[in-house]
Parts: structure tokens; sequence; C-alpha cells
């Protein structure tokens, strides 16, 4: 099958949707998909702090068209490609290479995955994956009116978990499936020797992922005394702010990594927990790359969270979002038991591989893939009522 896969989010640029959508691209590759990836032109691109993080070419084709703007919503930077005649030229390159299937991600994200779905000629199907879940607003709902007619176009609806659906379906009176987020388990692996007293943190230094209540409730875990350090692997445009905010005499305490990229998983094993504060999450990746590590996760109780941690068993939910000394008192615990924490680890690569790995959910994607061109305008779903859906063809 000729597969495009259209994204704002693609390498150099590093998030949660750039890493789903290169190993969507892998693994459908690896199965004998031509794949071809369309993305944008990143306006400035940050530098890796570690050279070893640089990444080889793909095994499947990029095309690069407009240019990928840095903009701010959803309490976090997002990106959106713009450019001349945009819609025409993906249009064209979908008749050149004569695609059977095209996959747009974040298609409430505009303007280029909107463009995508509509360009899409008659003879290809298209499927678009919802990532994000936002507070709903009038700015949310007057946004998706003006997307609806597009989003009725597709033949395949997905999101990338029940939250993510939850919060996409009241919006857009169709059809979703729900088909998760993966983790290369081969990369992510358990590796031992990680230092008990060090804390992780993984991600964008943006609002959203809460590197500012971790710092708060790493300081308070500190002047109770307790041996901790903190690993701080990422960057962002709060970076700056973040860094001063901790007190003078416990700086020699965070060790600010930068960005990095294929270097993660050695970060990781540097740690013996990772903490994710993040308050708006559908999914949860950090918390998945973690687990497939082998490390207990210490999370706010956000959707993405509770979908990937069970409490107890691969890690713990603080008591309270958006609270420093509930999520002090979760790391205590956590670290304050070796055997729960040995446990929890090794549940939680556990359940990396028998739900998450990308074999497991490329899999699940080429299914799908398939019961389209079967003939089914859209496989059979939950609806927002709980009943099963219509099925709605863009045609």
């Amino acid at each position: 099958m000729r597969i495009a896969i259209v994204s704002d989010y693609y390498h150099p640029s590093l998030s949660g949707i750039t890493e789903h959508v290169h190993n969507q691209a892998t693994e459908l590759h690896r199965l004998g998909h031509d794949v071809t990836v369309v993305t944008g032109t990143p306006v400035h691109v940050p530098p890796l702090a570690d050279a070893a993080s640089r990444r080889l070419p793909p095994p499947f084709e990029v095309v690069r068209m407009g240019t990928a703007v840095p903009y701010w919503g959803n309490g976090g930077q997002t990106l959106h490609t713009v450019g001349p005649r945009l819609g025409r030229r993906l249009g064209a390159l979908y008749r050149s290479r004569k695609f059977d299937l095209v996959h747009v991600h974040a298609p409430n994200n505009p303007r280029m995955p909107a463009w995508a779905i509509d360009a899409t000629p008659a003879g290809a199907l298209c499927v678009a994956t919802f990532h994000t879940i936002s507070p709903d607003t009038s700015l949310r709902r007057l946004q998706a009116r003006l997307l609806r007619h597009t989003v009725a176009r597709l033949d395949g609806r997905i999101c990338v978990s029940e939250a993510c659906r939850r919060r996409v379906a009241p919006l857009y009176p169709y059809a979703f499936d729900v088909i998760p987020n993966g983790v290369d388990t081969e990369l992510f692996v358990p590796r031992g020797g990680g230092d008990s007293h060090t804390l992780a943190f993984m991600g964008r230094f943006d609002p959203r992922n809460g590197l500012a209540l971790l710092l708060d409730a790493f300081v308070r875990l500190r002047r109770e005394g307790r041996e901790l350090r903190l690993l701080a692997i990422g960057d962002g445009p709060l970076a700056g702010i973040l860094r001063r905010r901790m007190p003078h005499d416990l700086r020699g305490d965070v060790c600010w990594a930068g960005r990095v990229d294929m270097t993660r998983p050695r970060l990781l094993a540097r740690a013996s927990l990772l903490c994710s504060p993040c308050s708006r999450s559908a999914f949860g990746l950090v918390v998945l790359e973690a687990m497939s590590c082998g490390l207990p996760v210490v999370a706010a109780p956000s959707d993405g969270a509770r979908l990937l941690v069970d409490h107890g068993h691969t890690g713990l939910i603080a008591a309270e979002p958006a609270d420093a000394a509930h999520l002090a008192d979760a790391i205590a615990a956590a670290a304050d038991d070796p055997v729960a924490h040995a446990a929890m680890g090794a549940e939680g690569r556990r359940v990396a591989v028998e739900r998450y790995s990308w074999r497991l959910v490329g899999a699940r994607l080429a299914g799908y893939y398939e019961q389209l061109v079967g003939g089914r305008s859209t496989p059979a779903v939950l609806s927002a009522a709980g009943v099963a859906g219509p099925a709605l063809s863009r045609r």
C-alpha cells in the first residue's frame, strides 16, 4: 500500500507527535508498505545538547513543503505549517505518488492538516489521528464548527486514548476508534544501575508539562533532609525562568541535561524514578517511555497518566493536581519502599511490551487500513453516547 503520513510535527522538531509519526512510518515500512512522510521545514531548530542524539536517515521518504512556524496554544508550544498554495501542492503530490491512503495527524491543528484532508483525491482513503485534549472553551467550539466539514470527509477517525475521544467526539458528531500511541521497546530498554537518589523529568519546558511544580516538590523534599538529585531532560521557552526558580543552595542538585533525542534511554538509566507533573495530556508518551525502561513513575493526576499508571502497580498518582506537597508525598512513598519500587518498574516494562510495543500498534494500524480498503467507510466503534456510531463516508 502506498501511504502518505502528513504532520506539522516531525524531526528535527521533537514532540510526542513527532515520535508517533516516526515510529508509525518505520513500522509500516517494515511491514512492506511504501511510506512517505509529508511535513514542513521548521523555521528554527534549537541545537541538541549531545551530538550522539542525532538520528540516522529514516528508511522511508520525507517530503518537506511549507514552513513550520512555532506558535503558542493549549498550554504549550505548537507548530503550524504555512506556505503559498500549500493545499494545491499537497494535491499534486498525492496525484504524482498515487497514494492509496493519506494519514493526517492532529487535524484540529490549523492549517496544513485540514488542507491535507481536503486535497485527498477521490480514489484514495483518508484517515486522521487526534492526539490532544484541551479545555472546553467557546473558541474551541468555534474552531470545531469551522473544521466539521473537513472531519466529515474522513474515512477513518482515530483518537490516541479514550480520554482524547471523550473530548473530541462531542465536537464532531462522527464515529471514532481508539488506537494508542506506541513505544519503541527495543530502544527504551531497562539498563539497570540507576542512582536510587536521582529523579528524572523528561519533556519540553512548557507550562502544561509542570516542571515548575516538580521543582517546588523537589525543594520541599530536600528541605526535609532527603538526599535527592533531579535530572531534567529537555529544554524550552521557560528554561531560564525555571533555572532561576531553584534556591541558590540547591542549584547544584539539579542537572539540566538539555535538548536530546536518541540518548534519552541512556539518560533515563541514570535515574531510579520518573516524575511526570504534566497537567494536561491525552496519553503520556514520556510516561510510557520510562515504563519501557523499567522505571516506576510518579505522576500528577492527568488523563494521560491515569491511562498508563496503575496506582501501586506501575507507579503512583499524586492525590491532587497542581499541588507540590501531594506530589512530594508520592515521590517520597515511591522512594521509601525499595521492594515495591522494583516491582513497579518490572510491571511497567511488562505493560509497555505487552500492550504498547510499536510492533503491536503498527499491526493494529495496518489492520485498520485493511478494513477501510475492504469497503468499510469507518470501522465499528463506540460513539460518544456509548453505542455503535454511524459509519460515515467522505464520498
